[in-house]
């Protein structure tokens, strides 16, 4: 059976939760080198567009405005975006397989099918390594680290508290149900673009910058050991590398290598406002009191295992206090 050599790319798809664009952005692609090879991550097209709102498959539109009659979305919530990454050599297989659909085993050897099967599992777990990087930078650079994370969901039932009679079950009074609907950033030309420079000139996000989105997700399903640990560790490593990268590189490793070992208080309170302007320490001032709560909380927890009366609004005023801190970087 005469065989045909292909160029091949391998293809995947991946669900994008809570990632929300602008109009303008439909069908746009990021393309980037990884790991020597040139990849592409692909937002749905236009063809995708649904026609009315709430309906559509790879995009979804819930706010709308009008025009002469026409439904024009503001922004589209994207449930996948698609990985295309190129197979490293071309691949020998039956010229017949063209005219087939996919797997055509009845005219693909044992061996080779084999071999394509090796094929598909080797790029499956690329196409992943280059969605996580691009995801990851996305979030960085939309300062939003809800976007492609699981959907979580509560014990919450939909059903308020009621006041009833015993034994008869009758109502008596039915209480208020707040429903809170968080926003979502919505992606926009510059932030995508920022990503894309991101992603080309190869940078990754800061670990504290995934380690205090980390932190707001386990604050999400009431984790709240694990949100002061993580806010913690990011804050730390932060003010490390604050102080590190303020000295200049020739000569400086022994003061770097103190700088990792001093106690955090002393990089808190005694370096850290020495790289900062007179702004920045007064924003600095405003929060040290929280930060000093942060860590003494991180450590009972770690000494302790356990901290009494943690709740998610002294969480919330940690993670402020964390926010606050790493945006003095800017």
């Amino acid at each position: 059976m005469p065989h045909i050599t292909l160029n091949l790319v391998w293809w995947n798809r991946f669900l994008t939760r809570n990632l929300v664009i602008a109009p303008d952005l439909v069908g746009s692609k990021h393309e980037f080198t990884f790991d020597g090879q040139e990849v592409t991550v692909s937002l749905p097209g236009a063809d995708g567009v649904p026609s009315k709102p709430n309906e559509g498959d790879l995009l979804i539109f819930r706010s709308y405005r009008e025009s002469n009659g026409a439904v024009i979305p503001i922004e589209f919530w994207v449930s996948a975006v698609d990985v295309k990454v190129p197979v490293r050599k071309p691949v020998s297989v039956p010229e017949q397989i063209l005219d087939r659909i996919p797997n055509a085993y009845e005219i693909v050897p044992g061996g080779r099918q084999a071999q394509l099967n090796r094929l598909v599992a080797e790029g499956c777990l690329i196409g992943e390594r280059v969605f996580d990087i691009w995801i990851r930078v996305l979030r960085w650079k939309s300062n939003d680290g809800a976007i492609g994370r699981p959907e979580v969901h509560g014990h919450e039932s939909g059903w308020s508290t009621h006041l009833v009679t015993e034994p008869s079950g009758q109502p008596v009074w039915i209480g208020r149900q707040l429903i809170t609907v968080p926003p979502n950033r919505v992606i926009t030309r510059q932030t995508w673009e920022a990503a894309e420079a991101a992603l080309c000139a190869g940078q990754t996000p800061p670990v504290y910058v995934e380690l205090l989105f980390d932190a707001v997700e386990h604050m999400k399903v009431g984790d709240l050991q694990r949100t002061v640990v993580d806010t913690a560790v990011g804050c730390e490593s932060f003010l490390r590398l604050l102080v590190a990268n303020s000295f200049p590189a020739p000569g400086v490793s022994s003061i770097k290598e103190y700088v990792d070992q001093a106690n955090i208080r002393i990089v808190l309170t005694k370096f850290a406002p020495q790289m900062l302007n007179d702004q920045e320490r007064k924003k600095l001032a405003k929060v040290l009191p929280a930060l000093h709560r942060l860590f003494n909380t991180r450590n009972d927890i770690l000494h302790s295992g356990r901290v009494e009366g943690l709740t998610a609004e002294g969480c919330k005023k940690f993670l402020d206090a964390a926010t606050t801190l790493v945006q003095l970087e800017a």
